[in-house]
């Protein structure tokens, strides 16, 4: 019952997560040049023209994740009026699942970064990562 419980709360985080402009990543990094951005945090894994003409710098961070099985053995129980209930062995799956997150720094002609968008279901992680890079 437990494991049904945490998968039913990763699928509930991970319908929530999408395309967000996040506070203490545009906080953090507004107004900084791409260049200090390439610094800290290397080449993207994407570089794109935007339709506006700005430059997109794109950041993926992929983490694989185990979750492993389990096996609720059988048993058996001797009721008050001595009826015989047998309750059968309960396997459950382990799971392979992916955390995935998008961070884009949107860069203007000036090098200079002007929104910060982060997509996936493991950004509040990227997003502390990302302001502890900028401050270190």
């Amino acid at each position: 019952m437990r494991n049904v419980v945490i998968i039913l709360i990763s699928l509930a985080l991970t319908a929530c997560s999408g395309l967000t402009q996040s506070d203490s990543l545009t906080q953090d990094w507004k107004g900084v040049s791409s260049n200090e951005l390439v610094a800290k945090w290397g080449q993207p894994t994407r570089k794109i023209t935007a339709s506006n003409g700005n430059t997109e710098y794109r950041y993926n961070a992929i983490q694989k994740m185990q979750r492993t099985g389990s096996v609720n053995p059988s048993y058996v129980t001797v009721t008050g009026s001595g009826q015989v209930v047998t309750t059968p062995t309960e396997v459950i799956p382990g799971e392979t699942y992916f955390l995935k997150c998008e961070t884009t720094f949107e860069v203007d002609e000036n090098n200079t970064i002007i929104a910060v968008y982060a997509e996936g279901n493991n950004c509040d992680r990227d997003a502390k990562l990302a302001s502890d890079l900028k401050t270190s």
